[in-house]
């Protein structure tokens, strides 16, 4: 049984077996009549919120900068003296946790627990970020991503408004990002919150066609040498209809450079893929389950690896969708009529960009298994699910945009991100869900060119040279 709000309900009558077994005055009212059986109240028992929403947070998002948060206890009294970053952090754990589940069981009074929660974590917050010495505390920038979590995890309307509190916590982000300098670089737990910030930010951008911080770029190119993508997209949204050759060699310039990254990737960084068995799925939540894309997945020493592979991936679809659209506006007039035969040469580039992109769309959508901590035995000792399911939504927003709407993989991952959005509370994943039905495919024209010539493709949607 369960209560409103998501706690573990027992009944009544086991409480009153129990009772009467272990209290010796109900054993002796048993024997005589004139003895009364003790009083057991009628009100069902239930965990605490704060308690319940906190394993919730540990269990769903636990990360792996855990050093920033085992200091802290939400399901207990704050003591007075605790510092403010501790502080923020505390209710910005409790109040994820609830608005995560209050989110599954559409729980209005949860969901308002959730809110006041938000509030006081802000109110810390704000206070943890005006004092000199905890303003570049791990704590409080843990306690911002937090924020800008409850805003992914806790809105059920209001989307617009969601996305923009969202941008806001990133820019509060990014300023503590830039206060903190190199330093925050040279420590493991920094270098990983600095990760998962800089993502916020990157995303932030793309959806609000910001431009991104130099200084982010600045440290970025120290952490990773990633580099900027943002700046080339907003000039693209801006030139949707126009041909610039400019732009188009900035983008082959561009994809390069990002590809050039994965050769200084580390040995232990790679990944090992996996042949699924025939009809082989992983439970996520009940009877809900997800089947392996084309039969196939990958494993990752660690689960800040495929979020680092992830980032690699989705930077170069997003400028091979510059150069598909460049390429093109290339096949028609300005007036809409068709151009001249594109030549093979011009084909060849668009097959390539084409298989490219899907593949590595194709690699986004095989680590979703493994983000979601749905592989039992290839982790033992880590953390469960190392908050991957917020990790994974924009890559996998981007993979489904590849082929677009209708697609194999576009409908694949919708699938996964609706069990995401009702089976894990993470109601921005349904709000993607909808916004994909809008988006247009990356690589549909490229498919109607090789009809034309008949060009034969593999399974994995890769071209193959007849040439």
């Amino acid at each position: 049984m369960h209560d409103d709000a998501g706690g573990d309900v027992v009944p009544v009558e086991a409480h009153q077996a129990a009772f009467s077994a272990a209290d010796p005055s109900s054993r002796a009212s048993r024997r005589g009549r004139d003895q009364v059986a003790p009083y057991v109240p009628l009100n069902p028992f239930k965990l605490d919120q704060k308690f319940e929403a906190a394993c919730f947070f540990f269990d769903s998002f636990a990360w792996i900068y855990s050093g920033v948060i085992q200091n802290c206890d939400p399901s207990g009294d704050i003591p007075p003296n605790t510092p403010l970053a501790t502080r923020a952090l505390t209710n910005a754990i409790t109040s994820v946790g609830m608005a995560n589940i209050s989110s599954i069981q559409r729980s209005q009074p949860l969901r308002m627990a959730a809110w006041r929660e938000y509030a006081e974590a802000l109110k810390w917050t704000n206070a943890a970020i005006s004092d000199r010495g905890q303003a570049t505390e791990d704590a409080t920038l843990a306690a911002i991503l937090c924020l800008s979590m409850f805003e992914v995890c806790g809105y059920w309307e209001a989307v617009s408004e969601s996305m923009a509190d969202f941008v806001q916590h990133t820019n509060g982000a990014l300023a503590l990002l830039a206060l903190r300098g190199d330093s925050q670089l040279q420590r493991q737990e920094g270098l990983q919150l600095f990760f998962a910030l800089r993502s916020e930010v990157m995303i932030s951008c793309i959806l609000k066609r910001y431009h991104f911080p130099s200084e982010l770029i600045t440290l970025s190119e120290k952490a990773t040498r990633l580099p900027e993508v943002c700046d080339l997209r907003i000039r693209h949204e801006n030139n949707l209809k126009t041909i610039q050759t400019d732009l188009l060699s900035r983008s082959f310039a561009l994809d390069s450079k990002i590809a050039a990254l994965e050769n200084t990737f580390p040995p232990e960084s790679m990944y090992r893929i996996v042949a699924a068995t025939p009809g082989q799925s992983f439970q996520v939540k009940g009877s809900s389950r997800i089947f392996p894309l084309d039969g196939s997945y990958h494993i990752y020493a660690h689960w800040f690896l495929p979020n680092m592979w992830n980032n690699y991936r989705y930077a170069r679809i997003l400028t091979n969708e510059i150069i598909l659209n460049q390429l093109k506006l290339m096949t028609v007039h300005q007036d809409g009529a068709k151009s001249t035969v594109p030549t093979q040469e011009f084909k060849d580039i668009c097959y390539r960009s084409c298989t490219l992109t899907r593949k590595l769309a194709h690699d986004i959508c095989a680590t979703v298994p493994y983000m979601l901590g749905l592989i039992d035995d290839h982790n033992k000792g880590q953390t469960k699910s190392a908050a991957g399911k917020l990790t994974l939504l924009f890559p996998l927003y981007v993979a489904a945009n590849v082929d677009g709407p209708g697609s194999v993989m576009c409908d694949w991952a919708q699938d996964c991100l609706t069990k995401l959005g009702r089976g894990m509370g993470i109601d921005q994943a349904l709000i993607l869900v909808d916004m994909l039905w809008r988006e247009d495919s990356m690589t549909a024209f490229v498919d109607a060119m090789r009809e034309m010539d008949n060009v034969p493709m593999d399974a994995g949607g890769k071209y193959i040279d007849i040439h």
